[in-house]
This record gives structure tokens, sequence and C-alpha cells, in this order.
């Protein structure tokens, strides 16, 4: 789960949700993408938290 900033308020996102959005540029985060397949969300420098693009 991720807790998101969003414009209707802070919200839970299951994982697949918030990689959705983070791939569809709606999401500020920077996507990781390990060499094992597995992909991770960390906000982007100087933010601390998730937030939505309006």
């Amino acid at each position: 789960m991720v807790f998101i900033k969003a414009s209707h308020g802070p919200t839970w996102f299951s994982k697949q949700d918030a990689l959705k959005l983070a791939f569809e540029g709606r999401l500020h985060a920077t996507i990781v993408h390990l060499k094992t397949g597995t992909y991770y969300l960390r906000p982007e420098y100087g933010s601390n938290p998730f937030e939505c693009v309006t």
C-alpha cells in the first residue's frame, strides 16, 4: 500500500495502482526498476509524500 496526497485528500493506493499512476505521469514519484524485474516507487527528490498531478 502507498499513501498518496491527492486533490480529494490523502488516500491509500495499492502498489499496482500507484505504479500505474507513475507510469502515466500522474504521480510525482521516481520509478526504480531492479534487475530482478521488481518495481519500487520513491518520492521525488526534495519531497516527502507521494503527490498526484492534477
